[in-house]
C-alpha cells in the first residue's frame, strides 16, 4: 500500500478527503497520525499573535526581501485605464451627458407621439402646427448643443488619456469605432 504524498495530507488539512483517501486514511494509521499532526499544528499556528514589523523598519525590510528574491515590490503605476482616475471620471462624465441627452430626445418624440388626437385637450387650428415645429426645432438645436458639448468632453478627455500614457492618436482615428 502506497502513503499518502505530503502535498496530498496537507491539502486535507482543511478539507474532507476523497473516498478513496478516507480509505486508505482509515486503513493506515501512519497516515492518519501524520494527517492529524499537521491540523494540531494549524490549529496551533493560527493561535499565535500576529506580527508585524515597526513601521519605521518595514521599508528597509521589503528592500532587503526584494534583494533577496523573497518577495516582489510591486512597480510603479502602469499607463493605461486602471490608473488614469482623471479619465476615468471624464469618461463617466461623457457617458453621462450622452445619457442625458438621449433621454431627452427620445423623451421628446416620445411626447410628441402620445399628445391626445382629441377631446377637450386637443389642440387644433394652424397656430397649433406651426408651435409645434417651433418647440421641435427648438428641442433639436438643444440636443445638438448638448451633443457637441459631450463630444468636446469626450475629444478632452481623448487628449489627457494621451498625455497620461504617452499614446497619442493619429489624425482621423477614432478610439470608439
Amino acid at each position: 500500500m502506497q502513503h499518502l504524498t505530503a502535498e496530498a495530507l496537507a491539502r486535507r488539512v482543511g478539507e474532507s478527503p476523497t473516498c478513496e483517501e478516507r480509505v486508505h486514511l482509515d486503513a493506515c494509521s501512519s497516515c492518519r497520525a501524520e494527517l492529524e499532526a499537521l491540523r494540531a499544528q494549524t490549529l496551533a499556528l493560527a493561535q499565535l499573535p500576529r506580527l508585524s514589523p515597526p513601521a519605521a523598519e518595514w521599508t528597509s525590510l521589503q528592500t532587503r526581501l526584494a534583494d533577496e528574491g523573497l518577495i516582489r515590490v510591486p512597480a510603479g503605476p502602469r499607463a493605461g485605464w486602471g490608473f488614469s482616475p482623471l479619465l476615468r471620471a471624464a469618461t463617466y462624465v461623457v457617458l453621462f451627458l450622452l445619457g442625458g441627452v438621449g433621454g431627452v430626445v427620445v423623451g421628446q418624440g416620445w411626447n410628441a407621439h402620445t399628445e391626445p388626437e382629441s377631446g377637450s385637450h386637443a389642440r387644433s387650428g394652424p397656430h397649433t402646427a406651426l408651435a409645434t415645429d417651433i418647440r421641435d426645432q427648438a428641442v433639436r438645436e438643444e440636443a445638438t448643443r448638448e451633443l457637441r458639448d459631450a463630444e468636446a468632453a469626450y475629444v478632452a478627455a481623448l487628449a489627457r488619456y494621451g498625455e497620461l500614457s504617452g499614446v497619442q492618436p493619429e489624425e482621423g482615428d477614432d478610439p470608439v469605432a
